[in-house]
């Protein structure tokens, strides 16, 4: 070979690899950049607004912190949107598919790890709970992934603080911590008993201490609440099977994000991305699923063909996800959302690109065009599937969780007089609490009308609110409740109580379909004014 000439080649590979790659994390922040205006503000993905705007604390519920909140500390000087709130995670999201290709080229190369990052950065479901990130996940994956690359680059101490910084981030990294446990148990037993050596496990547990500090002292201050969340169930097995298909197949937040066809007032196309995606959903058939169960499946039975080595790191994927997922799934109250099987990503593409790209090498020249020509179908596949989610967006809106009426009503709320706006259903208030940087005089209501019945107390404190002047209340509209009847059980402590309901706004979404109701209560003349019973911000409903 001529001198250079090898310098050369390399010179172009690297350069074809780092187009390729930032090829594919642009695709990655396109999708989210398209989604970003298209619902309203979700309540969860908004939760980490009270320790911003409220009181500073280490945790928001006894097993999530307040690791996100502190980060978009250093956001502030900058105005609260819709753009605000998800370009960020979408940008973690971006770093999570980057850190996901150094982890398998470092483990394997980088035929593998481009496959690796073009199905990850296509992943519906990937996409779309990064973006909107009401779990929250995106921290999350990209805190686990970060701590395998870690490890992948023989800096332990380093990936243990990462983990640690993870449990305090959201305590059910510990579903993952049982499965990389198990894994490098079933399939690295020889390197787990290293690692079990006194000196060496002692400063892991240290460096891992360190990161999930914040955790630790709360759960001191407040007698381990943390494990009071941890209950054993295994009533629903099955459907939290189908559940994680559901996600696999990115099908699984279909009528929950985004309202079906069959909803009102469906809008025309206004941008040229809605008319393309709107075409391209015609043309396509209207796609529901992908294909990555089944390349999942491939790759898991073509692993007695590949080396040995590369046989041993996709088992240790397999069994490390099985066992993560086996510890939701058998944790009462969790592994049958969307939110909790995402968090076992990118472990089903690693085992997808890391076999089909070890057998593509046991084919020879033709390899590398047989695995670009799988990749060039999977990834086009879950690029449709997200197009399902981008069309049915922009046409009908979101769902009353995800409704964009959420902007009209903040802006409404602005130029209505109230001492105290009680929000009277779950699903609302920590909305609105960030998007006016806790400036509303908000309470929540939801506690006790949102119970099945009512005692004399609950009446009591209702009654309270009904006497308070300035009292403004905010709840869905008929059909929309979160928490169905809440309306009909305050209207009526409110009638039999002389009270009578002046609707002073009805707000509607994008569509003009009714999604918020603001109004108050006319006091009787003979209205005896109730002694006020104690009530203050409470927790919302909210699921794990």
């Amino acid at each position: 070979m001529v001198p250079g000439n090898s310098d050369t080649i390399d010179g172009e590979a690297k350069n074809l690899r780092a187009a390729s790659l930032l090829t594919l994390l642009g695709l990655f922040i396109l999708q989210g950049v398209l989604f970003i205006p298209l619902l309203g503000i979700q309540n969860d993905e908004a939760l980490f607004g009270s320790v911003l705007f409220g009181s500073p604390s280490l945790m928001l519920m006894s097993y999530l912190g307040t690791l996100k909140s502190w980060i978009y500390a250093l956001l502030l000087p900058f105005p609260i949107s819709a753009f605000w709130i998800r370009f960020p995670m979408l940008v973690a999201g971006a770093v999570t598919i980057w850190l996901f290709f150094l982890l398998i080229e470092r483990l394997f190369d980088t035929r593998a790890a481009l496959a690796g990052a073009a199905l990850l950065a296509t992943d519906p479901l990937y996409v779309v709970t990064t973006v909107f990130d009401w779990g929250p996940t995106a921290l999350q994956i990209l805190l686990v992934t970060a701590s395998l690359l870690a490890l992948a680059r023989r800096r332990p101490y380093l990936a243990f603080f990462l983990l640690g910084l993870a449990a305090w981030n959201k305590a059910l990294v510990a579903w993952s911590l049982i499965g990389l446990a198990v894994g490098e148990l079933a399939v690295f037993p020889r390197e787990a008993l290293k690692a079990l050596k006194l000196r060496p496990a002692a400063a892991a547990a240290l460096a891992f201490g360190l990161g999930a500090l914040p955790l630790g002292i709360y759960n001191l201050r407040q007698g381990f609440a943390t494990r009071e969340g941890a209950r054993l169930d295994a009533s629903d097995l099955r459907g939290k099977a189908l559940l994680l298909r559901g996600t696999l197949e990115g099908s699984a937040l279909f009528e929950w994000l985004a309202h079906e066809d069959r909803e009102p007032n469906p809008l025309p196309a206004r941008s040229a991305a809605g008319t393309a995606s709107y075409r391209l959903r015609q043309i396509a058939g209207d796609p529901r699923s992908n294909l990555t169960v089944y390349a999942v499946l491939l790759a898991v039975a073509l692993l007695p063909w590949i080396e040995p080595r590369a046989r041993r790191l996709c088992l240790f994927a397999v069994v490390s996800a099985a066992a993560a997922w086996l510890a939701m799934a058998l944790t009462r109250g969790a592994g049958g959302s969307v939110h909790h099987a995402i968090l076992l990503w990118p472990a089903p593409h690693f085992v997808a690109a890391a076999g089909l790209a070890s057998a593509s090498r046991r084919i020879g020249k033709t390899g590398a065009p047989a695995l670009a020509a799988v990749v060039a179908i999977l990834a086009p596949a879950n690029l449709l599937v997200t197009n399902r989610y981008f069309a049915l967006a922009t046409r009908n809106g979101g769902t009353s969780a995800w409704t964009d009426a959420i902007f009209p009503l903040s802006r409404t709320l602005e130029r209505i007089p109230a001492k105290q706006v009680f929000i009277v259903d779950w699903g609302i208030f920590d909305s609105l609490y960030l998007l006016h940087r806790g400036k509303l005089p908000l309470r929540v209501g939801s506690d006790p009308v949102s119970k099945p019945s009512l005692d004399a107390a609950d009446e009591r404190a209702v009654l309270s609110w009904l006497a308070e002047p300035g009292s403004v209340f905010v709840g869905h509209t008929e059909g929309n409740e979160m928490f169905p009847g809440v309306h009909r059980k305050l209207d009526a402590i409110a009638a039999q109580a002389g009270y009578t309901k002046d609707v002073l706004a009805t707000i509607a979404d994008r569509n003009g379909r009714p999604r918020f109701a603001v109004y108050r209560f006319s006091a009787p003349r003979t209205h005896r004014r109730p002694v006020p019973a104690p009530w203050g911000r409470l927790s919302g409903a909210r699921s794990g």
